[in-house]
């Protein structure tokens, strides 16, 4: 079995803008509360997951250590993502993300952030996805899925499964989500 990267597994993980400012004042962090951004809705899967993991973190961290979950819903996530990439790279601010449709939609529309923009710390839930075609296809292999997709210059159409929606994407930025995996 080939073994797959982490970016393709990964459906929550815990990022910050930074943490180097904090760290090098370590016996004086945290001075104020730190900020978990959710780019979902309240009582989602990944706002649960964020609370349960604040409350873990605030123990960790000790010294009356609050962490502030704030949900900013809305376009599958951007809009927390886009936050949590402008932030103040002060290390009060963390976020959660989900893979790899978050980072999908840098290729699907504009985005002011990309994988780049974030200091990805821990991953904290696998949760396994599967790339499926129609059985009539021929396609047993996501290298036959490639070179397909490379020979048909534009005439394949994917769907990802993303809140709100699903999103569709172009033949050439399917081929770049394909090679990232």
């Amino acid at each position: 079995m080939k073994k797959r990267k982490p970016t393709s597994i990964i459906s929550a993980i815990v990022l910050a803008t930074s943490l180097s400012a904090s760290l090098s004042v370590a016996s004086e962090y945290p001075e104020k509360s730190v900020e978990v951004m959710v780019g979902y809705s309240a009582g989602g899967g990944t706002d649960v997951m964020a609370r349960t993991i604040a409350t873990h973190l605030e123990s960790y961290l000790g010294k009356d250590a609050a962490l502030v979950v704030k949900n900013y819903p809305g376009a599958g996530g951007q809009i927390g993502f886009t936050k949590v990439a402008t932030a103040d790279a002060d290390g009060y601010t963390l976020s959660t993300m989900n893979l790899p449709a978050a980072l999908a939609l840098t290729y699907d529309r504009k985005a002011d952030y990309n994988a780049d923009s974030f200091t990805w710390l821990a991953n904290l839930v696998s949760d396994p996805n599967t790339l499926v075609v129609s059985k009539d296809s021929g396609i047993t292999s996501v290298e036959q899925l490639i070179q397909v997709a490379q020979k048909k210059q534009g005439a394949m159409t994917v769907g990802l499964a993303a809140l709100g929606g699903t999103i569709i994407f172009q033949q050439s930025n399917l081929l770049k989500l394909l090679t990232l995996s």
